[in-house]
């Protein structure tokens, strides 16, 4: 039971993968482009590996993973960030251990905003509406906007897709100077109808028979950034069974193998949007693993043709926070004042599961300690005689 997780080095995603299945008796690899992260101080590493990015070189990507696997014989291999997977989906042919999703089609489905819409409505889930970014869909367009990449990366791209996040914009106008923007940087660019709600979350694990033998439904309380950031507090809640067979019928369309993650914004009394699909490891994960619910490892069992348990859902109720988040949150936000917000940030902590800080795991809480200090350091050391803003 050998598994190597590759991506990005600092990733608190990575790290709730490495616990999640060393927990369960993986012995762990990570690969990334600089071992020295929050990973490898995790008590359930037992290997670092120096991989780099796709995104700078497919080739040189491909052949570190290829050598990570002779070294130490990995059954398996999961991205945890979107360029990993793209290019393990697309290239899985290369590679010496399985590579665990479906097929290909549908990752790229998954991830391309402008096809999902039409997948998405065929299992009855509303979706904001969505256009290309041209010059003919901007004049037509009216009211604000949400402007995005159409994907995150490409494996056919040479070189860094854009890091130019999605942005609301208030108009036309507006929207045209991001979508010029995007344009400049090699990315393609999209218009996104503005809807509005509470975040939440469907997560599951498809078997090869395309059963959902995993489920998680959470609910969302803060965000950051806010308002379109990722949730910094959040809650499991029952699964609702009629979002989980149209979840399902999604799934089926899409061809769907392993781990999902469906993400909504729910209005009251209505039905959610569906905003997002996630097909890798996702930054609450540490919140299924205190549910009682370990979905790395399911997929990773059922990839390598293991025996699983039953279907199982996590346990409604339990709270997850990422505090630092939270506190970045409250400072921008003030719910209530600054002081009260992030009183309540500090009240929220004791009892709910996080991304980083683990009792059972504790230096890649100090190291992440570390180097919060050295930021704010940084930010706080004079330059020219004066404070960094």
């Amino acid at each position: 039971m050998r598994v190597l997780i590759v991506g990005e080095e600092d990733s608190r995603t990575a790290l709730a993968a490495v616990r999640g299945l060393g927990r369960a008796g993986w012995l762990v690899g990570v690969g990334s482009a600089a071992p020295g992260s929050l990973s490898a101080a995790s008590r359930w590493t037992r290997h670092l590996h120096r991989i780099p990015s796709p995104e700078l070189d497919v080739r040189a990507f491909l052949e570190a993973v290829n050598q990570a696997i002779t070294r130490v014989g990995y059954e398996l291999v999961i991205g945890v960030d979107d360029a990993s997977v793209m290019a393990l989906s697309a290239r899985r042919a290369a590679i010496q251990a399985t590579v665990p999703y479906g097929a290909h089609d549908a990752v790229l489905a998954a991830t391309d905003k402008l096809r999902l819409g039409e997948i998405a409505a065929r299992a009855g889930f509303r979706t904001p509406r969505t256009v290309a970014g041209t010059s003919g869909n901007l004049d037509a367009w009216t009211g604000p906007a949400v402007v995005k990449c159409r994907m995150h990366w490409r494996p056919t791209r040479q070189g860094p897709e854009p890091r130019l996040e999605a942005m609301l914009v208030p108009g036309p106008a507006e929207a045209a100077r991001r979508v010029e923007q995007i344009l400049q940087t090699g990315g393609e660019p999209m218009l996104q109808e503005v809807v509005t709600g509470q975040l939440m979350a469907f997560v599951a694990v498809v078997d090869q028979r395309g059963r959902l033998v995993a489920r998680l439904q959470q609910r969302t309380e803060r965000t950051w950034p806010v308002p379109t950031g990722v949730s910094v507090r959040a809650t499991t809640v029952p699964v609702d069974p009629e979002l989980a067979k149209r979840a399902a019928v999604l799934l089926e369309d899409l061809g769907w193998f392993g781990l999902v993650q469906l993400q909504f914004l729910a209005a009251d009394e209505s039905d959610p949007w569906l905003i997002d699909v996630n097909g890798r490891p996702y930054g609450s994960l540490s919140l299924a693993h205190a549910a009682r619910l370990n979905p790395l490892d399911v997929w990773a069992r059922l990839a390598t043709g293991r025996t699983v348990p039953g279907k199982a859902d996590a346990a409604a109720g339990v709270r997850y926070q990422w505090l630092e988040g939270d506190l970045r949150r409250a400072c921008s936000e003030h719910r209530g004042g600054l002081l009260a917000d992030v009183a309540d940030c500090l009240r929220h902590a004791p009892g709910a599961a996080h991304s980083v800080a683990s009792f059972t795991d504790p230096w890649p809480g100090f190291r992440y300690t570390g180097y919060l200090a050295a930021r704010l350091a940084r930010k706080l050391r004079p330059t020219g005689g004066e404070a960094e803003p």
